[in-house]
């Protein structure tokens, strides 16, 4: 009888407390894994903590008062920075105890700012029946600082997340695990969140009625959705820490597929190095010590050792790993990959697999084969990856590729 006499605002009420405890529970579990690095998930779980922890924002106005919002108020200020130093972690993992006391810092900071504000000098009015914190001079200027900082974090997050991705490509051939896309979409929430609660603040000071709390209850449903997200990417991610590796920016290679005279064309890095072109970027390296005729050297000896060794073949192919076969610190052949070849280590690799691949397609004796089967011979480690890579280097699909050859 008595869920009989619960009402749709009641539900309403309870939802996002539910979602705010479903938040924490994933910090736990991201806390307590033992498959995740624990610096890592101090700051997604402060993110997801800080994120859920705003759920009770209603709550509290509704039976506490605005008085008491400082209290998951002052979290917003953490919420976006937490995402930063997550990604810091991946090319600084040393600077742990520096990012952690800077958030401690920022933390306190926050909840000096906000128990100040809403304590004593935030300014509370009668609107429909309810209460509401008013607009006043000096909540203008906290809440334009609050988006600063925001909006700042983003835009550094954002930077480490391309070097992150630069890095990735310098030094693995399978990216699937390590390209950390579901960082970038946290990064797309987080600006389209801050942009929506920008849009919201902007119009209660426009519209009459349009009051700050309800404004922002559309956010409240969308944070319950992207908990979620954020807590089981985060507690899917590989580890993988980013060391200092000396990279260069990327020259993507065009691979063409020229079907003349059913013939495949396929990529000589050899007689690439025979032609480098001066004008190739060496920024990163004009501090090296490795000259051009050092370099052409080198990159002919792993080439010949890729081509030989069909070293490419092996799914999870890493730098480290040709440096250890080839003797060569991966510093040094990052440089002479993107300097000789204007290719980084990933595109080198899946470009001998795609290779591999078209030949195996082309090969009317492997008729009987799959094409996810021709995949996985050709060095690629799921069809996902396969077809885009392939399309990437061909502009085809490898199905589309196949009907040329067997019609």
């Amino acid at each position: 009888m008595l869920l009989l006499n619960i009402d749709s605002g009641d539900i309403i009420r309870l939802i996002p407390i539910l979602g705010c405890l479903q938040g924490y529970i994933f910090c736990v579990i991201l806390l307590s894994s033992k498959k995740l690095d624990r610096h890592k998930s101090i700051f997604i779980s402060t993110h997801i903590f800080s994120a859920s922890s705003l759920l009770l924002l209603p709550s509290i106005q509704e039976y506490m008062g605005w008085h008491f919002a400082w209290v998951t108020d002052s979290l917003i200020w953490i919420s976006v920075p937490s995402t930063y130093f997550y990604l810091h972690m991946f090319s600084r993992p040393q600077a742990f105890n520096k990012d952690l006391l800077h958030l401690v810092l920022l933390t306190i900071g926050a909840y000096s700012l906000e128990y100040w504000f809403f304590t004593y000098k935030a300014e509370i009015g009668i609107v429909d029946g309810h209460a509401e914190l008013l607009h006043s001079p000096l909540h203008l200027y906290i809440t334009i600082g609050k988006f600063i900082v925001f909006f700042g974090y983003i835009i550094a997050a954002a930077t480490l997340f391309r070097q992150h991705q630069s890095f990735i490509r310098d030094n693995f051939s399978n990216i699937k695990h390590y390209n950390l896309h579901w960082v970038r979409n946290l990064l797309i929430w987080n600006a389209a969140l801050i942009g929506y609660a920008l849009v919201a603040f902007i119009l209660s000071y426009l519209i009459d009625g349009f009051t700050i709390g309800k404004s922002n209850m559309t956010a409240y449903w969308l944070l319950i959705a992207y908990i979620y997200y954020a807590s089981i990417k985060g507690y899917m991610q590989k580890d993988i820490h980013v060391e200092t590796v000396v990279t260069d920016i990327p020259v993507i290679a065009s691979v063409q597929v020229i079907n003349h005279e059913r013939k495949i064309q396929e990529t000589n890095p050899v007689e690439e190095v025979q032609n480098l072109k001066p004008d190739v970027p060496k920024l990163k390296y004009q501090k090296s010590r490795l000259n051009d005729s050092e370099s052409k050297k080198i990159a002919e000896k792993l080439i010949r050792m890729v081509e030989q060794e069909k070293l490419y073949l092996d799914p999870e192919l890493t730098l480290a790993n040709l440096s250890e076969k080839s003797g060569e610190p991966p510093f040094v052949i990052s440089q002479v990959l993107n300097v000789a070849l204007g290719k980084n280590f990933y595109e080198l690799v899946n470009g001998y697999r795609v290779d591999a691949a078209k030949r195996l397609l082309a090969n009317p004796d492997n008729q009987h084969l799959t094409i996810l089967s021709i995949g996985f011979e050709a060095g690629f480690n799921s069809k996902t990856t396969f077809n885009s890579v392939f399309k990437k280097y061909t502009g085809q699909t490898p199905s589309e590729f196949l009907k040329s050859y067997r019609p």
